[in-house]
């Protein structure tokens, strides 16, 4: 299934996934419904879901949302000399050196026609996840 995203509206989603990973992960206000909350800051909760379902297609055996917090959790460990941080801001400045330093180190992992980092990758699988609670 061909993903019909364009560029723009991945970045979109980029941008506010450490902010969709802070809902999740516990940091910050824990709401009601965290798949509500997840779904919530997300511009097209609907394209995220379909980047994660991509990715679980190919992924089956992570296709539980704790399952992927712990691996964005542990490859942070991995990669960065200190565990993700509780407030919001210091999480999306913790997930986007995550990134980076995946891309840094070679790790990606294709995603229809994207080339993702693991951490975003698994960040939209949660949302896939959620979305079909």
């Amino acid at each position: 299934m061909p993903l019909t995203m364009g560029r723009r509206r991945l970045l979109q989603l980029l941008a506010l996934a450490p902010l969709a990973l802070t809902r999740v992960a516990g940091a910050g206000p824990s709401p009601a419904d965290p798949a509500q909350a997840l779904l919530a800051v997300l511009p097209d909760p609907q394209a995220a879901a379909e980047l994660g379902a991509a990715y679980l297609a190919a992924h089956p055996h992570e296709a539980d949302g704790a399952r992927l917090r712990q691996a964005i959790e542990t490859s942070g460990a991995a990669h960065l000399p200190r565990d993700a941080p509780a407030s919001a801001a210091a999480l999306r400045d913790w997930l986007a050196r995550l990134i980076r330093a995946e891309y840094a180190a070679g790790e990606g992992v294709l995603v229809g026609d994207w080339l993702l980092s693991p951490s975003e990758a698994r960040l939209y699988a949660i949302a896939a996840v959620l979305e079909a609670g």
